[in-house]
């Protein structure tokens, strides 16, 4: 019985070639962007799983602002966990960031910018990362060894093992490090890296100059509240409780990733965002609504073309379960099909998806299998919940009539092609938006110069070490100067000046003296000598720093502000106020300017409280103004610079422009992602449309042959045809523009500078998807209009 299921299912599948067509790239379509963002979302929600103890590990934070930020403690706080019968175990991890340029390999004449960790012998007590090579026991208790990520390892030394081999690498000192391991590295880590350093010794020459975060890991006896009571009560801490209102904090690990405090947590390499994860999975509801719906279409329409041969095998004694099977095999043959053909498309799709995504997602093949089979089941299952009811529910005097009936309206149809239009629509509309909230962004005057402006770190502290090698020590230190002058004499280059990035201001605890404001976290930059000229800054008071003092360019104790920080601590007269901060060396601070404020940090926020610094540390990065017209000139003068002062480094730089459009990332990932699935969505309510429409022609060839006869044109009964399908799409067009409008009137509300939600925008989708619609229709229903009414007469 089973293989005669098997074959009648074939020949009708076979027989019904464009419902085939239509139902399996809706499924195909439908189930790999659902498979994708499913495995995507579990990536996500998995994050930091791999390790055993997540739940129970702790990290130590604190704050002296109320509203500030929670971050490292001050650098004289350091706690003896040990003591403390409720902790297991403790490490500590600093890093050293890519962004800053703070770990440099040097390996085969080039040079890499590197993301590390230092972390202390008891790192893998902690957290369960697994080794490539190497042994977890005795890895981290040699300051001189280093371990690599598996990714790193791969770009340094293809496949090869690496153990034992030697690497230069920079960070506060020059030093040669023995490899030792390779870690495993999961995609659903918070923690990455391409070094992970041992803490050196006190005696140690290796100096990497970070602080760390204190992980601690406790057992059942641990509660929040008393062990935080009970370390105010040290002696290194209640005097900066006193003193500064300091608060202390145990935050749980495990809540990190998607906790929204105002948390700074260095040694994460990425944050969650419940944001996007919630727009993601609207898009995939969306995504399996729309299939979903196509698919019923498509077997509705087949099971109407089925009328006659079900009728007749009623008559002739099948049962309403004999018809359902048939039709269940039916269905298992297209599942079987999209199953092996959606596992291949994942595969060799999985690459792109990762590259969009900017994850590394491998899942195995069961994994693959488990995901794609459990969507195409829900999916057909959500799908084939009413034809297969209208299959059990119709009679024999039903399937009669439907054969003299076969012509009814399609109104249920076009219902269901309504629903599908509403929610693509909705998402070209969204997807317009966001893009036109990302271009805002990408081209808002950030109130300083950034265009054609070149960093590039000249040279790094000379090594620790310098009495075994006093000579290099000295040439390093005279490299600054040499710099300087080479640059000055660089006709291609307009200006230059040291310092921080304008978009990465580090907080400093700081408050007014006149003000009765505690400490609040407030945002600095270290600037060097010509840095308001390369930028552009607008100095609106006072005066600039001076410039001309030969050893020390500028006062230690002279700092200036930008608008919003004078507008905060309430400054009458600059010339009358001191800025106080906890540091013991740098008591107080004489104001002698404000700049007009300028955006520092992404541009969900206005410009926010700003101090600006005379100190420069001189191997900081340097800012460098090319002539617009000359870049690839300038570049090549700055590489041989580069090269005299760095033999052995490969010249690396990075323009602010490109930084600044990367403080973006999350926002260009969500067009991305809007952008492609919108499309998938708009294609899957065309191959409806389509099937819809070609259903429609058919039934009606004698009233087009008609027609015909009776002196109808072609354009009239295209027309015809037509504006029915218009008019749908339409509707769909007006129930969507609200939901959309209302979409994004909410997500715009988390940034600070919104774009206009234009008229223009709803437009433009309505106008995309009537065309998209009409060209979909119009090449059935003009070889409708074209057939000869004679032959289309004859065959009716």
């Amino acid at each position: 019985m089973i293989k005669y299921y098997v074959r009648i299912a074939i020949r009708n599948l076979i027989k019904h070639k464009v419902i085939l067509v239509s139902s399996m790239l809706t499924l195909c379509l439908g189930t790999l962007c659902t498979s994708l963002l499913l495995s995507y979302i579990y990536n996500e929600l998995t994050t930091d799983g791999f390790h055993k103890n997540k739940k129970q590990i702790y990290f130590e934070v604190f704050r002296s602002d109320p509203d500030g930020v929670w971050t490292n403690p001050p650098p004289a706080i350091d706690i003896d966990y040990n003591s403390y019968p409720e902790v297991e175990a403790v490490t500590s991890v600093a890093k050293l960031d890519k962004k800053y340029k703070s770990a440099t390999v040097y390996h085969n004449n080039e040079s890499y910018y590197t993301d590390g960790i230092v972390a202390d012998t008891t790192f893998f007590k902690v957290f369960d990362f697994d080794l490539k090579y190497g042994d977890k026991k005795s890895i981290l208790y040699n300051p001189y060894h280093v371990v690599l990520s598996e990714a790193f390892a791969k770009v340094l030394f293809g496949n090869k093992n690496p153990i034992g081999e030697k690497l230069k690498i920079t960070t506060g000192s020059e030093i040669f490090y023995t490899v030792k391991g390779v870690i495993k590295i999961p995609s659903n880590s918070s923690i990455t890296f391409d070094l992970l350093f041992p803490k050196p010794t006190e005696n140690s020459v290796i100096k990497h100059g970070q602080l760390g975060m204190k992980f601690i890991l406790i057992n059942d006896s641990f509660k929040k509240s008393e062990f935080i009571e009970k370390v105010k009560q040290l002696k290194i801490i209640s005097p900066y409780i006193k003193e500064y209102g300091l608060q202390v904090n145990y935050l749980p690990f495990d809540a990190l990733y998607y906790n929204n405090m105002p948390i700074r947590a260095d040694v994460l390499s990425r944050r969650g965002d419940t944001k996007t994860l919630k727009i993601v999975f609207a898009i995939i509801l969306v995504i399996i609504v729309i299939s979903a719906l196509n698919f019923s279409n498509a077997q509705i329409i087949n099971i109407n073309n089925s009328i006659k041969y079900n009728a007749l095998l009623t008559i002739n004694g099948a049962k309403k379960s004999h018809i359902l099977y048939q039709k269940l095999v039916e269905y298992a043959i297209l599942y079987t099909i999209g199953l092996l053909f959606v596992t291949i498309c994942y595969r060799l799709v999985l690459p792109e998806f990762n590259a969009l995504m900017k994850i590394e997602l491998q899942p195995s093949n069961l994994v693959v299998f488990t995901i794609i089979g459990c969507t195409l089941i829900f999916m057909m299952f959500l799908a084939l919940i009413y034809p297969l009811l209208v299959i059990y529910k119709r009679t024999v005097v039903t399937n009669i009539k439907s054969i003299v009936n076969v012509n009814g309206n399609l109104t249920t149809r076009k219902a269901i092609l309504v629903i599908q239009y509403v929610l693509a629509i909705t998402l070209l509309i969204t997807s317009i938006l966001v893009s036109k909230q990302l271009h805002l962004m990408l081209n808002k005057d950030l109130g300083f110069d950034c265009k054609d402006i070149v960093r590039i770190k000249f040279y790094n502290k000379p090594t620790f070490n310098y009495k075994n090698d006093e000579e290099q020590y000295n040439l390093k230190k005279q490299l600054p100067e040499l710099i300087k002058n080479k640059l000055a004499e660089i006709p291609l280059v307009v200006g230059f000046s040291q310092g921080k990035s304008p978009i990465m201001p580090i907080p400093l605890p700081l408050r007014s003296k006149n003000s009765n404001k505690e400490f609040h976290e407030i945002n600095f930059l270290s600037v060097g000598a010509n840095y308001k000229s390369v930028f552009g800054l607008t100095l609106i008071e006072g005066q600039w720093f001076n410039n001309n003092a030969t050893n020390n360019i500028f006062s230690k104790n002279e700092i200036i502000v930008n608008e919003a920080a004078k507008t905060f601590w309430k400054i009458k007269d600059i010339n009358a106020d001191i800025i106080l901060t906890p540091n013991e060396n740098f008591k107080g601070y004489k104001i002698i300017g404000v700049v007009k404020n300028f955006n520092s940090e992404h541009l969900s926020s206005k410009p926010k409280p700003l101090v600006l610094f005379p100190s420069v540390d001189w191997n900081a990065d340097c800012f460098i103004k090319l002539q617009t017209n000359r870049i690839n000139d300038g570049l090549q003068t700055l590489e041989a610079l580069f090269k005299k002062a760095n033999p052995e480094g490969s010249f690396k730089y990075t323009f602010l422009s490109d930084e600044i459009i990367a403080l973006y990332k999350k926002e260009k990932d969500l067009r991305s992602i809007f952008v492609i699935f919108t499309g998938i969505a708009l294609l899957i309510s065309a191959i409806g449309l389509f099937t819809i429409a070609l259903y429609d022609t058919q039934r009606r060839t004698k009233e087009i042959g008609i027609r015909k006869v009776n002196g109808a044109t072609i354009n009239e009964i295209m027309l015809m045809l037509n504006k029915d399908f218009v008019k749908w799409v339409g509707i769909a067009f007006i129930i969507a523009c609200p939901i959309a409008y209302y979409a994004m009137n909410k997500w715009l509300e988390n940034f600070a500078y919104k774009t206009v939600l234009s008229w223009w925008v709803f437009a433009l989708a309505g106008v995309f998807t009537l065309v998209i619609a009409l060209l979909t229709v119009s090449w059935q229903t003009y070889r409708a209009a074209t057939r000869d009414p004679v032959e289309s007469l004859r065959d009716e």
